[in-house]
């Protein structure tokens, strides 16, 4: 089944922000290490760091295997994967700001900025 020429659009531009917070989160993850080392004030922001990264990864990832399952798929057998890939899309989208403001956050907390 062909994913309509807008929908592909827009999920590549959510892969494309996932992918941009995966790198701001690591990278402020090993900057938070780095200057403070892993203490029991740095520990819970590093684990929402982690948390942050795995959580738009495994976005990522749904979003990638929907789209290849669908794309090779009958088009009479692709209702629930599409269904699925909205899903996930709307989670994924709406899980963007919570995400960055994380980020933000814990940059703001150690003078990271």
């Amino acid at each position: 089944m062909k994913i309509p020429r807008q929908l592909q659009s827009d999920l590549f531009e959510l892969q494309s922000r996932l992918l941009l917070i995966i790198d701001e989160a690591a990278t402020t993850e090993r900057l938070l290490f780095n200057a403070f080392g892993e203490t029991e004030e740095s520990l819970t922001d590093l684990t929402a760091l982690a948390s942050v990264i795995e959580d738009a990864q495994d976005t990522y990832r749904r979003l990638s295997t929907l789209m290849s399952v669908i794309s090779r798929s009958d088009p009479d057998d692709a209702d629930d994967s599409m269904k699925l890939l909205m899903q996930t899309y709307a989670r994924g989208t709406e899980r963007i700001e919570p995400m960055t403001r994380s980020i933000q956050e814990v940059k703001i907390e150690w003078g990271l900025l």
